[in-house]
């Protein structure tokens, strides 16, 4: 007994327990950043894979857990990042390389790398190509949170690869689907404690926006939008994102002390 034991300590050294998050995880997602460790929903999973594996047949290992062509998967390898946040940071390109090598590449050093896995969309019965995202180069991923002041909901909408240098209002309204004159406001979820005004009318680039950052976006409506009262209800708990955002820290802090 005690032999085997030993052993299966010996061996656990060989092998990267992944924490794989996809879309299906966001969109169900309220909360800060980008998933929530508890929700389970089949998307949402450990993958226990040896050191030694190439990233390729990592890949194919994680595309048939979650069920999908592993031709529309890009891994991307998430960092925690100095304000507490972790973000997808870099795709894992080198398909002939081991995952181990993958991760301290990209300066992760654990034993439970994150994983965002992207998968492509499919248009028309094809599957649309993904970009090829490096370090520094002109398409960046980022991800898009709504606010809906109506049903006082937050959620995850979609990852986004777009080129520094668009304009962010046009992708938005695609995005969410609305009409080209929809009034709305933008705000970047850098941290629990900074959510920051980003002007749609700015690019990507001159919002300072890189791979794995988070616009919330919020349809602006008016008091008389609330039928049948035409007003706020008293009951309003938040008037835009930043109150909710604010209401969801001061309740995450009422639970530590308690």
């Amino acid at each position: 007994m005690a032999a085997r034991l030993k052993k299966e300590k010996e061996e656990e050294r060989l092998y990267l327990h992944t924490v794989l998050a996809s879309a299906s995880q966001f969109r169900l997602h309220s909360g800060f950043d980008m998933t929530s460790p508890g929700v389970d929903n089949g998307n949402t999973t450990t993958l226990r894979i040896r050191k030694d594996t190439s990233v390729n047949d990592f890949t194919k290992s994680v595309a048939q857990k979650l069920a999908v062509d592993p031709g529309r998967c890009t891994l991307w390898i998430c960092l925690n990042r100095q304000n507490g946040t972790r973000r997808p940071h870099e795709p894992l390109l080198r398909a002939n390389i081991t995952i181990a090598r993958a991760c301290l590449d990209a300066n992760f050093t654990g034993s439970n790398p994150h994983i965002w896995v992207e998968v492509s969309r499919v248009v028309a019965g094809v599957p649309a190509p993904l970009p090829q995202v490096t370090s520094g180069g002109d398409t960046i991923l980022i991800f898009i949170k709504s606010f809906d002041v109506m049903s006082q909901t937050l959620r995850g909408v979609t990852s986004l690869y777009v080129l520094k240098d668009s304009t962010i209002r046009p992708h938005i309204v695609t995005a969410m689907g609305w009409p080209e004159d929809t009034r709305f406001s933008v705000h970047e979820e850098v941290k629990p404690t900074m959510i920051l005004n980003v002007d749609p009318n700015s690019t990507f680039e001159r919002a300072e926006l890189g791979n794995g950052d988070i616009l919330c976006v919020q349809k602006l409506v008016k008091p008389s939008d609330f039928y049948p009262m035409a007003r706020y209800p008293p009951n309003l708990l938040a008037k835009d994102v930043l109150q909710y955002f604010d209401n969801l820290r001061n309740e995450r802090n009422r639970l530590k002390c308690t």
